[in-house]
């Protein structure tokens, strides 16, 4: 178990003074790391041998609305991986103990110069029976199959550039959430907040892509999200939902 606090910053909050989706992604993100350079299967030991790890899901539930300046506390813990699926799960809590969000994301090993995918059995010195097996939450529906998207047009669309860019030279994961909700009005998130993001991510997009990201309506305030890389590769896709806020 991994323990670590935050001060949430100003710039953590969108200009309805909520708690930005890629904020808590990137909580999320920087604890993966300080957990995996603990249990000794970090960047420190995997970048020498060319090797990384890649997050392939993300699944967030809110709970409660968070404060500027607000300290908060994050859990996180590897569960043992299954052949190629490495799962970590994460709670995240205010000062009082008072529980904000809790999340869970799943991950590949890959070795990056040949883009091939290792099984966890590469980790020869990880000891996984040591791996806490509890669960955040026991989410399963991680499949968001592609949708066709003949005849829509795009609510947002970019080309990316460096500063998308991580040390893998691909747009990293948090990065997404926010291209996510630049498809919807300042109107609408003036009056909805979200209560879940779930993010699938497909093919990694790279310094020059073009992206178009298509809002598909699933149901009352339920929307999902469609990223289309040069015009013909869906690359992500998100579901989020949203409660209306009085």
């Amino acid at each position: 178990m991994c323990d670590l606090d935050f001060c949430t910053r100003y710039s953590d909050f969108d200009c309805f003074d909520r708690l930005k989706i890629s904020s808590a992604l990137d909580f999320m993100q920087e604890g993966a790391g300080i957990s995996a350079n603990e249990l000794g299967c970090g960047s420190n030991y995997l970048w020498p041998k060319g090797w990384g790890f890649i997050v392939t899901n993300n699944y967030l539930e809110l709970y409660r609305p968070v404060k500027t300046s607000e300290k908060l506390h994050l859990k996180t813990w590897p569960l043992p991986p299954r052949h190629i699926i490495f799962e970590r799960h994460y709670e995240l809590f205010a000062e009082d103990g008072g529980k904000v969000a809790a999340a869970v994301s799943r991950w590949c090993l890959l070795d990056l110069k040949n883009k091939k995918i290792l099984p966890a059995s590469a980790l020869t010195e990880q000891d996984y029976a040591r791996y806490n097996p509890k669960k955040a939450m026991d989410f399963k529906t991680w499949k968001i199959p592609p949708v066709s998207l003949a005849g829509d047009s795009p609510a947002f669309t970019m080309r990316v550039y460096g500063s998308e860019c991580d040390h893998y030279m691909h747009v990293n994961n948090t990065r997404y959430a926010d291209f996510c909700m630049n498809c919807f009005p300042a109107e609408y998130l003036k009056d909805h907040a979200v209560t879940s993001f779930q993010i699938s991510y497909e093919e990694q997009c790279l310094a020059g892509d073009e992206l178009s990201f298509y809002r598909v309506p699933t149901g009352e305030e339920a929307f999902l999200i469609v990223g289309v890389k040069n015009e013909n590769t869906q690359f992500m896709r998100a579901k989020i939902a949203f409660s209306a806020q009085s």
